[in-house]
């Protein structure tokens, strides 16, 4: 149980740690290819302000150069180094790019190149791929735009690669880092997981060392208590005194027989094996048939036939009839039991009616010594720890045991 609670604690807080780095790094990535796309789109405007050009160059750096005022209103005195980006006053000499117009037939009448990655004709036959749209990205690397004026429809295509580069290689340093941040994370859970359940794992070892104690005490008492009664009815007779004591001895011995079962499906390991286990329900299930109408009660058998399983007989066996014992005890006037295979499963399904169900899961019924107010209050007789052994038999296998309420049936289903 600690090494499972641990398990899942480390799974749990893997999970939440991935989600927030990928939260994270889809947020930076997403930005950062969100601004090189918008000031691609600031450069293809430039050029449509221009007419296919860039309307403004900058002049030769020498004697008698003027501060470059940009459209925007800004000014750029010379030997300014600040990143202006798309508003650099060098961004019409570091621009390849490339614009083709198309007269009103769709014909191509010119291509303006700035772009030494392709030749005039494939530009031409590019643009033509692309006049149908509007805008974005094509080729992975490059951004367009199509636009229309006077002298007819103009694709204008700029190499976006340089500027795109740095944006990958955020894109691969942050899945690297989150990567190792994940590796470190796990490490780092594995030392913590071991003082976050610490304090579970020894509670528990005080819980099973209690239950072995109190098992291990209760047995003499109990035999001297039992024949010290089976002397006084030899001596004195059978009482009503002697009757509730042999009824009382007997609810204690079978709470000790609980707490040794207990102890050794917790403490044994499973001797697995390949067996019928449809043979194996039906056998069980067939006393009980009697069993129930005994007490005025149905019980419905559905169990399909030539399903195997590996695992322990005796020990599935156990959790069988534990299973139908409590539906026997706790049921009101009809029980049933199903065997069937779901997928690569096979479950088992013990349902009953029962006073006073709540519908949603039940998860305390598995819980030792665990009695409801209901129960106590019927005077059905019991120890709480029947569920809390087959848990431990499912858990031993593997599977998965959970029990529900559900319109007023108490239903119990274990996953093997």
């Amino acid at each position: 149980m600690i090494n499972k609670l641990r398990k899942k604690f480390i799974v749990t807080a893997m999970l939440a740690v991935f989600g927030l780095l990928t939260a994270i790094l889809l947020v930076i990535n997403f930005v950062n290819f969100a601004l090189v796309a918008e000031d691609a789109d600031k450069v293809l405007q430039q050029i449509v302000d221009g007419g296919g050009q860039f309307g403004q160059q900058p002049p030769q750096m020498g004697q008698g150069a003027q501060p470059n005022e940009q459209s925007d209103g800004q000014t750029f005195e010379q030997g300014d180094r600040r990143p202006f980006g798309p508003n650099s006053p060098e961004i019409g000499q570091t621009t390849r790019f490339f614009t083709a117009t198309f007269d009103e037939s769709g014909n191509v009448v010119g291509v303006d190149m700035h772009l030494n990655a392709v030749t005039q004709e494939e530009a031409a036959d590019w643009a033509d791929s692309l006049k149908g749209g509007k805008g974005g990205w094509t080729r992975t690397y490059y951004r367009y735009t199509v636009w229309t004026d006077q002298a007819g429809t103009h694709v204008t295509v700029i190499d976006q690669s340089r500027e795109l580069l740095p944006s990958y290689r955020v894109l691969i340093a942050s899945l690297a880092g989150g990567a190792v941040g994940l590796a470190v994370t796990f490490l780092a859970l594995l030392g913590i997981s071991k003082a976050v359940v610490k304090p579970i794992e020894q509670s528990d070892r005080r819980q099973k060392q209690f239950v072995a104690d109190a098992s291990h005490e209760l047995k003499n008492p109990i035999t001297v208590i039992d024949t010290s009664r089976h002397v006084i009815e030899l001596r004195d007779g059978e009482s009503e005194e002697s009757h509730a004591i042999g009824k009382e001895v007997g609810r204690l011995t079978q709470l000790v027989a609980g707490l040794d079962k207990l102890l050794l499906e917790e403490q044994s390991a499973p001797d697995k094996k390949e067996f019928d286990l449809s043979a194996l329900t039906a056998e069980i299930a067939s006393p009980y048939q009697r069993l129930f109408e005994q007490k005025g009660k149905t019980f419905e058998a559905d169990v399909a036939q030539g399903l195997r399983y590996t695992g322990d007989p005796l020990k599935i066996g156990d959790l069988i009839n534990i299973a139908l014992d409590n539906a026997l005890a706790y049921s009101q006037s009809q029980a049933a039991l199903r065997l069937s295979k779901e997928g690569e499963r096979l479950t088992l399904t013990v349902s009953n009616d029962a006073p006073e169900v709540p519908d949603g899961p039940m998860d305390s019924v598995f819980e030792r010594f665990y009695r409801s107010e209901t129960v106590k209050e019927s005077g059905i007789e019991g120890n709480g720890l029947g569920l809390a052994v087959a848990k431990e038999i499912v858990a031993a296998h593997g599977g998965r045991i959970w029990a529900t309420g559900e319109n007023g049936r108490f239903v119990l289903r274990a996953e093997l």
